[in-house]
């Protein structure tokens, strides 16, 4: 059977009854603005900022463990922005210009498959997460080997962050002033706080997910087009892409020296540090 445009016809033939496509068009703006125009919004600021930050962790990774694990977690987080680039983006698009039906097939291929993949690199990330959080709580990496569910490393996040802040006051009540190299440590550890919390935020909305997965089951007729949960469909999906691009923002804003870092790489000025050789030259 032939496809045929909602910008042409308002009804078609299927099973010998007549569809009115009339009715898809709130479900084809959510896809459009939610879906394509914000989401793909996200990733592409998301990836800007991933590889920046990759840019500037690249050539400092090996200083200490916590800014490696920054490092390959811009890199997990890009391959979730890249994926879910390839499943949100195209939906609202192609529905919007040539028709509901148009490209049904890569939707239900982009949809069901791409968020098998896209668990895949999520989960990596926040692996990397625990053992970037690990790393400011002073516990060694293998610890992170064991927790392989939800509760598990979402528990500890929360722990540790408390903690982690509860040190951060005590020490800003004992130290009146601190040299560069502390206030950078501090710098990280604020940011590596702000990942966990932000972490936390966007997995609830999967876990809301999975519960709505019980609720309505099967949950597909429910969060298609005029279902009772449509509007959610892709709520999971924007706040796991607002959480891969958002680190970069939160480097900016709590790090001053990377913060410094990406004025200078803006601006062209692409050494970090001072060339070792060239002082000993001069000396």
């Amino acid at each position: 059977m032939a496809t045929v445009s909602t910008q042409e016809f308002s009804t078609e033939s299927v099973g010998g009854q007549q569809l009115d496509l009339s009715r898809f068009d709130s479900c084809i703006l959510y896809y459009l603005i939610f879906g394509s125009c914000f989401g793909g919004f996200l990733i592409i600021i998301g990836l800007a900022g991933n590889g920046m930050t990759i840019a500037i962790m690249g050539r400092e990774r090996k200083k200490s463990a916590t800014i490696n694990c920054l490092f390959m977690l811009a890199i997990a987080d890009s391959l979730v922005l890249i994926t879910y680039g390839f499943m949100l983006i195209p939906v609202g698009i192609r529905k919007y210009f040539f028709g509901w039906w148009n490209g049904h097939n890569y939707n239900h291929i982009a949809l069901r498959y791409g968020s098998e993949l896209t668990r895949t690199f999520s989960q990596v990330s926040a692996f990397i997460t625990m053992l970037v959080t690990f790393q400011r709580y002073i516990l060694y990496a293998t610890v992170a080997t064991g927790l392989v569910t939800y509760v598990i490393p979402v528990s500890s996040l929360s722990f540790m962050s408390i903690q982690i802040l509860r040190t951060l006051k005590t020490q800003s009540k004992v130290m009146q002033k601190s040299d560069d190299r502390t206030q950078a440590r501090k710098d990280l550890t604020l940011s590596s706080v702000a990942i966990v919390a932000l972490f936390l935020i966007c997995q609830s909305f999967v876990l809301i997910k999975s519960v709505l997965m019980w609720l309505y089951d099967p949950y597909s007729d429910s969060s298609r087009c005029e279902g009772e949960l449509q509007y959610f469909s892709f709520v999971p999906y924007i706040t796991m892409i607002a959480n891969s691009s958002a680190n970069f923002a939160i480097y900016v804003i709590l790090a001053k020296g990377f913060r410094k870092k990406v004025t200078r790489l803006l601006k062209g000025r692409n050494q970090v540090a001072p060339n070792k050789s060239t002082n000993t030259k001069n000396t």
